[in-house]
């Protein structure tokens, strides 16, 4: 096989990396046909034909002329050159694609959800793993999801303390409340301790009665007494309710 078609292979090679999409995968094949191509040159085209292309050139000595050479080293920097330009603009494209997310990312955790933060920032952090970049935008954006990590930790640690307030706050009241119905049972036990005295002078009263038609005067005084003492007791089963619900929640 002659110079002419060991160089038209290197160039077949070239315009293969050429041909890959400006993916991340696609650029990532690209650079590495392009390392295949610059390999079998700097091996002097010999090693290369032995071990890796032999069953496409042949018998041969291996040799390239100069030029032939030359030309293949041109057009290899050319794709080099051309695949790296494709990369800074998949850089750049990533890096938007990324940014683009911080806007969210920023109002949750300073003003929004502070957990749903933090997830969407894991999110993003999984998502840059899979992507290239420049170093400096990959740390840019690497600091700025540290930042609002921080700033959405801070919110989440304010709204504990914030609740944990709240609840002693609550639970002080609730334990005022129980204190102040438990003070309202023990006036209704004197009002009830006071209603059965008057109703036993009542009773003494119906017991003397000089006529019938003051007996049955003084029977229905003891009735609403009787009246009286029920609804205090009545009153006070619902307190002891009221304050068994409230300790049940404390």
């Amino acid at each position: 096989m002659g110079s002419a078609s060991k160089r038209d292979i290197v160039l077949d090679m070239i315009r293969d990396a050429l041909s890959y999409d400006n993916s991340n995968e696609g650029i990532r094949s690209s650079f590495n046909t392009l390392k295949s191509a610059s390999a079998y040159l700097k091996d002097g085209w010999r090693k290369a034909s032995e071990e890796l292309l032999a069953p496409l050139m042949g018998a041969g000595d291996g040799h390239m002329i100069r030029s032939d050479k030359d030309y293949c080293w041109q057009e290899l920097s050319s794709a080099y050159e051309r695949i790296k330009d494709r990369q800074k603009n998949l850089n750049y494209t990533n890096y938007g694609e990324i940014h683009e997310r911080l806007y969210r990312i920023s109002d949750l955790a300073e003003y929004g959800d502070p957990y749903e933060a933090h997830k969407e920032i894991k999110s993003t952090s999984l998502a840059m793993k899979g992507l290239r970049m420049e170093q400096h935008q990959y740390k840019s954006l690497r600091q700025s999801l540290d930042t609002y990590w921080e700033k959405a930790s801070r919110r989440i640690s304010e709204k504990r303390e914030e609740g944990i307030r709240k609840r002693r706050e609550w639970q002080s009241n609730m334990k005022d409340k129980v204190s102040r119905l438990s003070d309202t049972i023990d006036k209704i036990h004197s009002s009830i301790d006071k209603l059965q005295s008057h109703r036993e002078k009542l009773r003494d009263m119906r017991d003397s009665a000089w006529s019938p038609n003051y007996k049955d005067r003084v029977d229905g005084w003891i009735d609403e007494v009787d009246d009286k003492i029920h609804s205090a007791y009545k009153s006070i089963s619902e307190i002891e309710s009221k304050i068994e619900d409230i300790k049940s929640k404390l």
